[in-house]
C-alpha cells in the first residue's frame, strides 16, 4: 500500500541499504490530483525508497519558491501543497538529496477557478484505454492524444478517466506501463486526472468488487472529504467536487457497498448522490462512471441487466435534477443521444415528441440549433474508444442516439464558458465529429433606463459571436449613447440567439442657475444666487459646486461647494476679478450625467474708492486745489468735510478760494455697489512763516528751545506739535495768557502747531532747528 503524506510543498531525498546513497529514479512520472482553489496533490513512484522535496513557484515569481520535504522515505509519494492562489499556474521541480530528480517545461499545474466564478474551463473524458493486447489499441490510444493535443494545443483543466483504464485487470504494473508511461510526463505531468473506476479496475483481485482493497485506491488521492466542494462521501470510490461554476460527480458503477450496487437505492452510494445533488448550488452539473444507461454498439444497454438497473435507477434522479451531462465509458465506441429526458424503460420505446426536449441535436450548425435555455433533460455521451476499439457487430443503434462512430477511436473535449457548454468528439484522425452545444439563461429581454446622452453599456447574455442591430460591433458588449428610445438587439452569427434591449431614455437632468433680481454683483460682495433643478433630486450628482465663470475665456474664476441643493445661494465675488470681461455663474454637479447650464452673462462692477493725491500739509494760498483719485464705476458721489461732490473721471482736481477749511478730509463716498471705502487721513492747510491771527502770536518762529505762545483770547487751549508723517510729538494744555513750550528735545524739522480752543482752531507752520 502507498505512504500518504499531507505537506505543503516537497523534495525527494532517499536512502538505501546500508545507508548509502544511491541515485533514485522516477518508475511512474509525478501526476496532478485533487485540483482545489487553494491546494493541489502531487503523486509520483520512485524506483527506491525516497524522501523527498518539491520546489513550486508560481508562474513569472521564480525568485518567490517555496518548498517543503516528505518527513518519511517511500516509494509511493503523494503531496498536498496547499494555501496556493486561485486559478494560478505553477511550475515545479522535484529533488533528491544528491541533487535534482526531475525538472521539466511540462512541470506545471493549475488550482481551480473559485467556486461560481466563469472563466472557460477545458475537460478531456476517455474511457477505455490502457490496453496493449493488440497493436490496433496501442496506436488508437497514441493517435487520440496526439489528436487531442492537436485540437487543444493550451491549458486543459481536468482530465475524467472514465473507467477500465489498465488492461486486464488494473494491476499497478499494468497502470505503470499502459497508462502513466505510455502518456507520458507532457500530458501526466500538467493535468489533473480525476478518474472514476472501471469492472477491470476491480479484477486485480478476487474479492476486490467487495472490499475494494484494489490497487486503483492505492494509485489515485481523491476527495472524500468534500474538500473540493460537495457532500463529503468518506470514499474515494465516489466523490463530487467544484470547479468554477460547474460541480461534477464520479461514481462507482461496479462495487458494492454493504453488497448493494450504486443501482440499488438502499445502497449509501445511493442515497449520498441523491443528498450531493440536492446540496449542489452551481448551474452546470456533470456526472460520469463507468457503465452506460444507453448503448448498443458494443454493450447493449437494452440487454444487460446491469446497465438496464442503472437506467431505471438514475435516469429519473438525473431528470429530477436537471443533470446536464453523464460521461460513461465501457463501450468501445462513442455514442452521443439528444437531449432527453424521462427514457426509463426500453430505448426502443424512445419518441422524439415525448422524449427529445428540443427538436435539434445541438449541433450548432446552420441547419441544427444549439441546445438554448436548457432548464432540463441530460445529454448522455459514451466515450469508451479511447484505446480499445471493437462494437459487438450489430449497427443497430439506439433511436435516442443523434450520433454515433464504431469505426474510429476518439476523445471528448468539453468547454464550459460561462453559461455555454461545448462538446467536441475528436477522432484519432485528429477530426471533430460530433458536436454539440448548450446554452443557458440567454434569450434576455431587458429594459435600461438612461438619461438623454448617458452611455450605457449592453452585453450579450451569452459568450460566442455577436451580431449587434447598430452593424458596429462584433464584440460581446458594447457602450451605447442613449439619445432616444428604442430597441436594440443582438444575435449570434447563425441567428439561433437574440437579446433585446429596450432604451428608455429620460430627459436629461438639468441644474440651471440665475442672478437674483433686483441686485447689482459687485466685487467684493456676495453675489445672491437662484438654482433651478430638474428630475435631479438634492441626493443625486454627488456633490454639487457654485462656480464663477469668466465667459470670454471659459475660465474658473472661482467656485464654493453647496450643500445640500436649495434653491436659493450666495457666492462672494472676489475684488481681484477683471470688471471689463462677462462672468456667468452655474452649478457644477460631480456627476457628469447632469446637465449644468450657465446663467445669463452679466457684468461684474466695482465699489468706489477714493485716495488724495496732495501731501498730508500742503501750504497757504489764495487759491488752493485738491487732487484725487477714484476706482470704481462712475459717477461716484464723494463727500470731503460733509460737502457732496460728483465725480465723472477716475481723476479729479477740486479748486477751493479763500477763506477755505484749513482741513480737508473725506466724508463719505458711494456708487452703484453702494458704500465704497476711502484713506482716512486729511490735508493740512498751513498759514506761512511769520503769519499773524489776531487771536495768537506765536514766536520765535523758527526756534531752537522756546516757542511762546500769547493767548490773547485768554481761553483755555490745547496744543499739539505734529510732524510731518501726522504724528503727534509734543501735547500740552494751558489756560494762561502766555504759554510757553520748551522744543530742545525735538528733533529738527518742519512741524505743525495746533492750537485748540473752545471758540477756535488754528494750525501754524512751525521750524525747529
Amino acid at each position: 500500500m502507498k505512504v500518504k503524506i499531507t505537506l505543503s510543498l516537497f523534495v525527494c531525498l532517499f536512502l538505501g541499504m546500508g545507508q548509502l546513497l544511491i541515485a533514485q529514479k522516477l518508475s511512474r512520472p509525478v501526476f496532478i490530483q485533487k485540483p482545489g482553489t487553494h491546494q493541489v496533490t502531487l503523486s509520483w513512484v520512485t524506483d527506491t525508497p525516497s524522501q523527498c522535496t518539491m520546489v513550486y513557484y508560481r508562474e513569472n515569481f521564480k525568485s518567490q519558491s517555496l518548498e517543503k520535504a516528505e518527513l518519511t522515505a517511500a516509494t509511493h509519494h503523494e503531496l498536498t501543497l496547499t494555501n496556493l492562489v486561485a486559478n494560478t499556474k505553477y511550475f515545479y521541480a522535484l529533488y533528491a538529496e544528491n541533487g535534482l530528480l526531475t525538472e521539466a517545461p511540462s512541470q506545471y499545474f493549475y488550482t481551480a477557478p473559485e467556486t461560481g466564478s466563469t472563466p472557460e474551463i477545458t475537460l478531456w473524458a476517455m474511457g477505455d484505454f490502457g490496453d496493449f493486447s493488440k497493436q490496433l489499441y496501442v496506436d488508437n490510444q497514441r493517435d487520440v492524444s496526439e489528436a487531442y493535443k492537436a485540437f487543444n494545443p493550451g491549458k486543459t483543466d481536468l482530465w475524467l478517466w472514465l473507467g477500465d483504464h489498465a488492461y486486464c485487470c488494473g494491476t499497478e504494473e499494468q497502470y505503470d506501463r499502459q497508462v502513466f508511461n505510455a502518456f507520458g510526463p507532457n500530458l501526466m505531468n500538467n493535468i489533473a486526472v480525476m478518474p472514476t473506476p472501471g469492472n477491470h479496475e476491480y479484477l486485480a483481485t478476487a474479492t476486490g468488487q467487495k472490499d475494494r482493497q484494489i490497487p486503483y485506491y492505492d494509485i489515485f488521492a481523491l476527495p472524500t472529504l468534500g474538500e473540493l466542494g460537495g457532500v463529503a462521501s468518506k470514499t474515494e470510490a465516489y466523490y463530487s467536487y467544484n470547479y468554477g461554476n460547474v460541480h461534477l460527480i464520479s461514481l462507482d458503477s461496479f462495487g458494492l457497498d454493504e453488497g448493494y450496487r450504486l443501482s440499488d437505492s438502499r445502497s449509501k452510494q445511493y442515497q449520498w448522490l441523491l443528498e450531493d445533488l440536492k446540496a449542489n448550488t452551481l448551474p452546470w452539473v456533470i456526472v460520469y462512471f463507468h457503465h452506460p444507461p444507453f448503448s448498443s454498439l458494443s454493450h447493449i444497454s437494452d440487454a444487460e441487466p446491469e446497465l438496464l438497473d442503472i437506467r431505471r435507477a438514475l435516469v429519473p434522479i438525473f431528470d429530477q435534477f436537471q443533470v446536464d451531462l453523464v460521461l460513461n465509458g465501457h463501450s468501445h465506441v462513442y455514442e452521443r443521444s439528444f437531449l432527453m429526458k424521462g427514457l426509463t424503460g426500453s430505448a426502443l420505446d424512445y419518441k422524439p415528441e415525448v422524449h427529445q426536449v428540443q427538436q435539434t441535436n445541438g449541433n450548432y450548425t446552420a441547419s441544427q440549433a444549439p441546445y438554448i435555455n436548457k432548464t432540463e433533460g441530460t445529454i448522455y455521451a459514451v466515450a469508451g474508444s479511447a484505446g480499445r476499439l471493437d462494437w459487438n457487430g450489430y449497427d443497430i443503434p439506439l433511436p435516442c442516439n443523434t450520433y454515433y462512430n464504431y469505426k474510429e477511436g476518439g476523445s471528448l473535449v468539453i468547454k464550459v464558458n460561462d453559461n455555454r457548454l461545448d462538446g467536441s468528439w475528436v477522432t484519432g484522425g485528429k477530426e471533430v465529429k460530433d458536436k454539440f452545444t448548450i446554452f443557458k439563461n440567454t434569450q434576455k429581454e431587458q429594459t435600461v433606463n438612461a438619461i438623454y446622452g448617458e452611455t450605457v453599456q449592453l452585453k450579450a447574455s451569452w459568450p460566442g459571436t455577436y451580431r449587434w442591430s447598430d452593424g458596429r460591433s462584433i464584440s460581446r458588449s458594447i457602450n451605447y449613447v442613449a439619445l432616444t428610445d428604442t430597441v436594440v438587439s443582438v444575435i449570434d452569427s447563425l441567428g439561433y440567439l437574440e437579446d433585446k434591449f429596450y432604451i428608455k431614455v429620460y430627459p436629461q437632468a438639468t441644474i440651471t442657475t440665475e442672478i437674483a433680481r433686483p441686485q447689482t454683483p459687485c466685487m467684493g460682495q456676495d453675489l445672491k444666487v437662484i438654482i433651478n433643478w430638474k428630475d435631479v433630486s438634492a441626493s443625486d450628482g454627488g456633490t454639487f459646486s457654485l462656480d464663477l465663470i469668466n465667459t470670454k475665456n471659459l475660465t474658473l474664476e472661482t467656485s464654493k461647494i453647496i450643500a445640500p441643493l436649495t434653491g436659493f445661494t450666495s457666492l462672494e465675488l472676489p475684488d481681484y476679478i477683471d470688471p471689463s470681461v462677462p462672468y456667468a455663474v452655474r452649478v457644477r454637479p460631480s456627476d457628469d450625467q447632469i446637465q449644468s447650464k450657465l446663467s445669463a452673462s452679466f457684468q461684474v462692477h466695482a465699489p468706489a474708492n477714493a485716495i488724495f493725491n496732495n501731501p498730508d500739509v500742503v501750504d497757504y494760498a489764495n487759491s488752493f486745489l485738491i487732487d484725487i483719485s477714484t476706482t470704481g464705476d462712475l459717477p461716484i458721489q464723494l463727500s470731503i468735510n460733509n460737502e457732496a461732490y460728483t465725480m465723472e473721471s477716475q481723476d479729479t482736481v477740486l479748486s477751493f478760494t479763500a477763506p477755505y477749511p484749513e482741513t480737508f478730509q473725506f466724508t463719505a463716498i458711494q456708487n452703484i455697489c453702494g458704500t465704497g471705502t476711502y484713506e482716512s487721513r486729511s490735508i493740512r492747510v498751513m498759514a506761512p512763516l511769520g503769519y499773524e491771527e489776531a487771536s495768537f502770536k506765536v514766536f520765535p518762529n523758527p526756534s531752537a528751545e522756546l516757542i511762546y505762545i500769547d493767548n490773547r483770547q485768554k481761553e483755555h487751549m490745547n496744543l499739539q506739535l505734529i510732524n510731518q508723517k501726522g504724528v503727534s510729538v509734543l501735547s500740552q494744555k494751558s489756560n494762561k495768557e502766555e504759554v510757553v513750550v520748551n522744543v530742545k528735545n525735538i528733533p529738527a524739522g518742519l512741524y505743525t502747531l495746533k492750537v485748540q480752543t473752545a471758540s477756535k482752531s488754528v494750525n501754524r507752520k512751525i521750524v525747529i532747528y
